[in-house]
């Protein structure tokens, strides 16, 4: 089964209106060609034969691997500031990136 969907000016027109997009008489006659072309090759991928390879992928009962979630003792705050260039109240201390204006 082959089927060839060509999109029509008007498609091409609405797409461009939806998407807020100035195309000239040229955009509208290339993207005419290309999105009719992109919507044909989906058609070819819709025809493939996926059910094998769900089936497949079903059969390999993949399941989510998480791990609790348990709190343990971390780095004092002494120790990560010990190799800090700069540090102001027990804080990192780094150069604006805003202007004070």
């Amino acid at each position: 089964m082959n089927i060839k969907l060509t999109l029509s000016r008007q498609d091409v027109v609405h797409i461009a209106t939806l998407a807020n997009l100035g195309l000239t008489e040229a955009d509208i006659e290339k993207f005419q060609k290309q999105l009719s072309e992109i919507v044909d090759f989906v058609g070819k991928i819709q025809l493939a034969p996926v059910g094998e390879i769900a089936s497949k992928r079903e059969k390999q009962n993949l399941e989510n691997v998480t791990r609790e979630d348990i709190s343990s003792p971390s780095l004092s705050q002494e120790e990560v500031l010990k190799n800090a260039s700069q540090k102001e109240n027990d804080f990192f201390k780094v150069k604006a990136i805003f202007d004070e204006t």
